[in-house]
């Protein structure tokens, strides 16, 4: 009856909830030599396709793309890296599948 439906209609929303569950990963997301190297993860259950990710540079507003979007397996992680602008903590945003994840990492020059 009624709880049956409930029930089926809540775990379709946790179930999309959980496909894809991204982070930025902090130790293996580093910023040496004017290059930053990201590291974002999947601990959902399908894979991430089409991730785009993006930085803030220190004092800035606007994000700035970092390469191109990158897909990640379920349990797994995948790296991009784009160009640092200088010393300070760089906001970085990842986008898509229906999810996001942000994180930061301080880039000592």
């Amino acid at each position: 009856g009624l709880a049956g439906l409930v029930y089926s209609y809540m775990s379709g929303i946790v179930g999309r909830q959980t496909a894809v569950v991204l982070s930025i990963d902090p130790t293996l997301t580093t910023c040496s030599g004017g290059t930053l190297s990201i590291a974002v993860r999947n601990d959902g259950t399908q894979t991430a396709t089409g991730i785009k990710v993006e930085v803030i540079a220190p004092g800035s507003t606007t994000p700035t793309s970092c390469g191109n979007p990158i897909n990640i397996d379920p349990g797994n992680y995948n790296t991009t890296s784009c160009s640092s602008s200088g010393t300070g903590t760089y906001q970085i945003i990842a986008t898509g599948a229906g999810t996001s994840a942000k994180g930061t990492v301080y880039c000592p020059v």
